[in-house]
């Protein structure tokens, strides 16, 4: 992996300034500054075709609790999901859907 560290560093890095104020807008000297990223645009995640069960409300009792214990981990970790739609399920007749489901 050592190999793929500058590439990280020269394309999913860069360098900027900032410069922390006062109200006043006098520079603020001798705080400590802790610096987070909070959000990104990078998508990352998974397939979640497991939880359809839950999201219909096809499930109750244990297998729920299960699957909800389990969709709150994947979301805590994760910002982007890959779903199954397949057309020729959702709409075996050409003009109606299966929206209810």
């Amino acid at each position: 992996m050592s190999e793929l560290d500058p590439l990280i560093k020269e394309n999913r890095t860069a360098l900027a300034t900032v410069a922390i104020k006062r109200e006043d807008k006098a520079p603020l000297s001798g705080a400590e500054v802790v610096i987070a990223q909070k959000k990104h645009k990078f998508l990352f995640g998974g397939s979640c075709f497991f939880l359809i069960p839950l999201v219909n409300n096809e499930v109750t009792g244990k297998d729920k609790e299960k699957l909800e214990e389990i969709s709150e981990k994947f979301f805590a970790l994760f910002n982007y999901v890959t779903l199954p739609f397949y057309w020729g399920r959702f709409e075996r007749q050409r003009g109606r859907p299966d929206t209810e489901r």
